[in-house]
């Protein structure tokens, strides 16, 4: 399913634009779409530099929380 999104730009950009030959239309869904994928990449390393900061926070030992899991398979 798409939808449809409407600009207003200056009459002399879209003039300078087709002079050009650019396909504005490619050209703006390319954008679009690699800002979205920018703005997801950051949430997800901002996100997964807040789990590292709990990780790094916590009080138990990474050896001790093995050795209990490993205890506990047994």
């Amino acid at each position: 399913m798409s939808v449809t999104i409407s600009i207003r730009i200056p009459a002399k950009l879209k003039k300078m634009l087709e002079e050009l030959g650019i396909d504005w239309y490619r050209e703006t869904r390319a954008h679009l779409e690699n800002l979205v994928r920018s703005e997801i990449r950051k949430k997800v390393f901002t996100e997964s530099d807040e789990v590292r900061k709990a990780i790094t926070r916590m009080t138990t030992s990474t050896a001790k929380l093995i050795r209990e899991d490993r205890e506990h398979e047994h």
